[in-house]
């Protein structure tokens, strides 16, 4: 039986079937958030945990004992991007990619001991905020970076980038030249058809459209495949976002055509690439949603109120929470943030800094057990059949 792995925010924890305890790797909570959690290629019980702001840990044990490891060299104290932001290049021993924001890409070639800043071609400012990475399953010289001033492609590695635009959403309004926010917020490569990639696109400005974008051709061009996602505005957290802003995505391993989406209107599927989708659960958010990779018609999801699990692709679910902290932490003070409406006016809404609210970060699956990164900790619990 295979496992699932979901990280969250600070560290990383543990558990039988059923209730969740922590694991590591070490930090005290609240001193840092970890971004993601993935199992190495070759061995699934060394695991790899890349943390703000203390760089990359790893554990050879499962999770018992961990190494810390080295943090890119820079200055900006930005987060791992949040959607497969550090990624394994399986075709070369040792060598990772990771994404940070306001810094871009760094590259490793010592298992995440040093790392070297690998931004060519990447326009400098809007666009630094790596979001998210993924290698080519066929070809690992093929990378793609999704960030929030687009999307790039690598054909060397990641060493060289360059901007895709074909029939996505430009970077700018037609009216005006005004400033758009075009953010590639999860890449995912189709296992059913070489070549086919899917993307979650967060874009904002007049007539843009976000939603699912889908690639035949390796990433060279794209069209919208968003049929059914409700475009409307919606509340999220006192903020107004446009209905179908994507935040996660995922394919299904099992049934060709089947994907899954996180949007600030709800969870969605899709059992045709995308061409058209129906929500299967309301209330939107920003977490991640996956496929189990071990069961057929399971799907995880990790909300703002917990994690849950539905094992009929959506038409059902039940929540899978005992032992995780939920809301905020105890003695968190919301930030007050003067927000500008459309009309000009301005209203305060509370913000509250990551490190105090509780929610997941990634998935990733491997071996028998799910690890979970939930704000302050990984935890970890056995897949049930």
């Amino acid at each position: 039986m295979r496992s699932l792995l979901l990280l969250a925010s600070i560290g990383i924890l543990a558990s039988d079937e059923g209730a969740w305890q922590p694991i590591g790797p070490g930090f005290e909570p609240g001193t840092a958030i970890a971004y993601q959690v993935r199992c190495d290629a070759a061995d699934e019980r060394r695991l790899w945990c890349a943390t703000r702001p203390f760089g990359v840990w790893s554990s050879g044990d499962g999770g018992v004992t961990w190494t810390r490891h080295g943090a890119p060299p820079t200055d900006a104290d930005g987060a791992v991007g949040v959607n497969n932001g550090m990624v394994q290049d399986s075709s070369t021993p040792g060598r990772w990619l990771l994404g940070y924001e306001r810094s871009g890409v760094w590259i490793s070639a010592d298992d995440c001991r040093t790392w070297t800043a690998s931004n060519a071609g990447i326009r400098r400012g809007r666009g630094m905020n790596a979001v998210s990475l993924a290698l080519d399953p066929q070809d690992p010289r093929r990378a793609l970076l999704g960030t929030d001033g687009g999307l790039y492609a690598s054909d060397d590695g990641g060493r060289r980038w360059k901007r895709v635009t074909a029939g996505l959403p430009t970077g700018t309004t037609a009216s005006a030249g005004t400033d758009v926010s075009l953010t590639i917020t999860a890449i995912v490569h189709d296992p059913h058809r070489r070549g086919r990639i899917h993307i979650a696109v967060y874009a904002t400005g007049e007539g843009e459209r976000a939603g699912v974008f889908r690639s035949d051709d390796r990433g060279l061009t794209w069209q919208r495949t968003s049929d059914g996602i409700d475009r409307a505005s919606v509340d999220y957290s006192g903020m107004p976002l446009q209905g179908d802003m994507a935040f996660a995505l995922d394919v299904d391993r099992y049934h060709q055509g089947g994907l899954v989406v996180q949007t600030a209107s709800g969870i969605y599927r899709s059992d045709n690439a995308g061409e058209s989708w129906i929500r299967i659960r309301a209330g939107g958010g920003t977490g991640p949603v996956v496929w189990d990779r071990a069961k057929p018609d399971r799907i995880w999801l990790a909300s703002d109120d917990g994690v849950w699990i539905s094992d009929d692709r959506g038409a059902g679910w039940r929540q899978a929470s005992t032992g995780l902290p939920l809301g905020r932490r105890p003695g968190a003070v919301p930030l007050r943030v003067p927000l500008i409406a459309q009309d000009g006016t301005t209203r305060v809404i509370e913000v509250w800094p990551l490190r105090d609210v509780y929610s997941g970060r990634s998935f990733a699956q491997a071996g028998s057990w799910m690890y979970l990164a939930w704000t302050d900790g990984v935890y970890r619990r056995r897949v049930s059949p």
